[in-house]
């Protein structure tokens, strides 16, 4: 039976992004979670008015992966694809791990580590996100001045000069590093939003294509259901005046045998009455030779 979420239980996040306009891509690595169940992962994305679970249709590693062993995958809308507030990968046991929004970049000098909550933790809770970063230093404003000491002498006072001021110039390249981030963030922002815009356009623009497809399939179902109700109007036909020959050619049967029949009976008559010819032929025959026997002895 696989083991429930514990402490430290938890999940190296490498990317979560989207791979095509209509699929998301996860890879990773697992960490203190013990056994994992044998089903493939779920990926449940909640939006402003329903929850949609996408299934796992490309998995690049074997499922469950080993501890620590980089595991991606990629999940596919069933449906047009449609925005969303939450994403969490959900284990099959009662385990799940919040995602953060996708494209979101890593940390520069650090990890990010999302914990993994069991079964029984609050559905609310987001999960705790880990990120060990380089820490910025500190505004100019909260680098103090080192304190000169009360009995300084000249040679520790130029030193602690020196200290101050190069203090204030990491402090100043820090706050120019820093601006400079913002600045990269805001234009990283600019740029999702245009693909999020670009993106909805897109759907918008297959949703219209798919409408006119679909208007179009349905006309010429109509037009191929006339084609076949006249196809079997004319097949009816065909199989009527097919009833028809074959009655004709009944009865045309039937006058050739009677014609056969009397033809029979014509030859037998003929030769009957070929054999009556040739009878009486021999009986006039018999006949003048009686005459001629008579007046001979007349």
């Amino acid at each position: 039976m696989a083991q429930t979420g514990g402490q430290g239980a938890s999940f190296e996040l490498e990317r979560f992004t989207w791979q095509t306009p209509d699929r998301l891509e996860l890879a990773g690595s697992f960490s203190g979670l013990g056994d994992l169940p044998p089903e493939a992962p779920v990926l449940v994305v909640d939006g402003e008015h329903e929850t949609h679970r996408l299934a796992s249709v490309d998995d690049n590693g074997a499922w469950p992966p080993a501890e620590g062993e980089s595991w991606s995958a990629a999940f596919a809308w069933s449906e047009p694809p449609a925005p969303f507030a939450t994403a969490r990968l959900e284990l099959g046991d009662g385990r799940h791990f919040e995602l953060p929004e996708p494209g979101a970049r890593r940390p520069r000098f650090g990890r990010r580590v999302l914990e993994v909550h069991g079964a029984h933790d609050d559905a609310g809770a987001a999960s705790a996100v880990v990120e060990e970063e380089e820490q910025a230093p500190a505004p100019l404003e909260a680098v103090p001045a080192p304190a000169p000491a009360e009995a300084a002498t000249p040679g520790e006072r130029v030193a602690a000069h020196a200290d101050l001021v190069l203090a204030r110039e990491e402090a100043l390249a820090a706050a120019d590093r820093a601006r400079d981030a913002e600045e990269r963030l805001q234009t990283e922002r600019a740029r999702r939003a245009a693909d999020a815009d670009r993106f909805r356009e897109a759907l918008a623009a297959v949703g219209a294509t798919a409408d006119q497809t679909l208007e179009a399939e349905r006309a010429a179902n109509a037009e191929l259901g006339d084609d076949l109700r006249a196809a079997h109007d004319e097949l009816e036909r065909l199989r009527a005046r097919a009833a028809e020959l074959e009655a004709e050619s009944e009865q045309a049967r039937e006058t050739a045998a009677r014609a056969k029949r009397l033809e029979a009976e014509h030859d037998e008559l003929s030769a009957r009455f070929a054999h009556e010819q040739r009878a009486a032929e021999r009986l006039r025959e018999r006949l003048a030779s009686v005459k001629q026997a008579l007046a001979d002895e007349g």
